[in-house]
């Protein structure tokens, strides 16, 4: 079992060692980072403690009673006194191997404990210990894919900041994906009841140039002001560049200024282009599960149908083949049923003229229950968001469009169904070998 200051561990100590939220620490320590001083009890340290026997017996989820023994005891508030202010308290809190990493952050699973006197401390780290253990991990575990029995998690204990503002910040955008915005939010004191969700807080986003693009409030005056705000930001993206991906972190202000509590990857970033799933009325089309060649013939409708739809509507060939990969993914094929690709009809229909008016009537058409945030329209970047009075021009060409094409239906139709009478003529196709037929269906769908 090792105790690791803080402010002494070197690159050689792996997260096997530290856990996953003190090798964040560490590196932020080691980039000279304000984290406020802590070390960790290392991972190692329970089967050390309490015997193999004892550790396997938590790992098959049984109860066990877990107790720190009296020398490492001793060492713990040693430690503590190295790191603590005289009279100070402490935080307590987990660092298992796998937890704040960028595919599950375990967040609230283990237990963390605040305000924590220096005697109370080894309580606490076998409180921490068994947390690691419980039903609720274990099932935290298995919707996340992560197998076999949990593992001994490493503890921190870090210097209690007595917070006059405390809060959470983002790298990028958690709800839209949008890695060049940065959101911050604050409550007055310490943060744990936001963390929490028990507490509203106030918010501000900032965009690349650290401009607040957005302020919301919860009290009567602002709990940071913007120079608070602008140096949270700052902390935020230096702790995502060093980290090397955008991050989740908790900070704190205190008499002495701005403190960075811990870091970790934010897990809800998607890893490529947004995709929005909806199936609100195309289960009807589709109902139960379809299979890839009906999905593959309506794929390809939807895409011919809407290219057909833009040219009446007046878009000219050379926008219509540019976004020839918004047309051809109307829809998706997931765990065997039909969805609404719904971002890209959104794209879609930023090609037609008068998008603006025509957005809430697309919604109303399929049948989403929910619009789609202004926020994530606005990261579509429609072709039409110029001048008004051009696409009012626009407009007004698509409706003599339609008004032509109404008008030469009756030709149209009588057209239409001689050329389907041509080439739906009855053929023997038991005749044909699979080549064939397959070369027939091509023909008759060119056609």
């Amino acid at each position: 079992m090792t105790i690791y200051p803080g402010a002494q561990i070197g690159p050689a100590v792996t997260n096997r060692e530290l856990g996953g939220k003190a090798g964040a620490l560490a590196e932020l320590t080691r980039a000279r980072l304000p984290v406020p001083p802590w070390f960790v009890l290392s991972a190692d340290s329970l089967p050390a403690a309490v015997g193999d026997d004892a550790v396997a017996a938590l790992r098959a989820g049984r109860d066990v009673a877990l107790e720190v023994p009296r020398h490492l005891a001793t060492e713990l508030i040693d430690a503590v006194a190295a790191i603590a202010t005289p009279g100070g308290l402490v935080a307590v809190r987990s660092s298992a191997l796998g937890e704040d990493s960028a595919g599950a952050s375990f967040a609230g699973q283990l237990e963390s404990y605040l305000d924590v006197a220096p005697d109370d401390v080894p309580r606490r780290v076998a409180d921490v210990w068994r947390s690691a253990f419980t039903p609720r991990v274990r099932a935290y575990r298995e919707q996340h894919g992560l197998t076999g029995p949990p593992s001994a998690p490493a503890v921190i204990v870090q210097r209690m900041v007595r917070a006059t503002s405390a809060g959470v910040a983002f790298g990028a955008d958690p709800v839209s994906g949008d890695r060049s915005t940065v959101v911050v939010n604050a409550v007055a004191g310490l943060a744990d009841r936001l963390v929490a969700g028990e507490v509203a807080a106030d918010g501000w986003r900032l965009d690349a140039s650290d401009r607040i693009t957005l302020t919301s409030r919860s009290g009567e005056l602002p709990v940071l002001t913007d120079a608070q705000v602008a140096a949270v930001a700052e902390l935020v993206r230096t702790t995502s560049r060093h980290l090397g991906s955008p991050q989740d972190i908790e900070w704190a202000y205190d008499v002495d200024g701005l403190w960075l509590l811990q870091s970790r990857p934010i897990t809800t970033l998607p890893r490529g282009p947004l995709v929005i799933w909806d199936n609100s009325n195309i289960a009807e089309s589709y109902g139960g599960v379809t299979t890839p060649l009906t999905y593959s013939f309506a794929r390809a409708a939807y895409e011919g149908v809407y290219r057909r739809l833009l040219h009446i509507f007046g878009v000219s060939a050379r926008v219509v083949d540019a976004n020839a990969d918004v047309l051809a993914n109307m829809i998706g094929l997931v765990r065997g049923r039909i969805y609404y690709n719904l971002l890209h009809w959104y794209r879609a229909l930023a090609l037609v003229p008068g998008y603006q008016v025509n957005r809430r009537f697309m919604e109303t058409m399929m049948g989403v229950r929910e619009a789609l945030p202004d926020e994530l329209v606005a990261l579509q970047k429609p072709i039409h968001a110029g001048a008004k009075a051009l696409d009012l021009l626009r407009v007004v060409r698509a409706a003599v469009g339609l008004a032509v094409a109404f008008l030469s239906l009756p030709t149209r139709t009588r057209r239409f169904y001689a050329r389907l009478d041509r080439v739906l003529a009855a053929r023997d196709l038991s005749a044909m070998s699979s080549a064939e037929i397959a070369d027939h269906y091509r023909a008759v769908e060119a056609e």
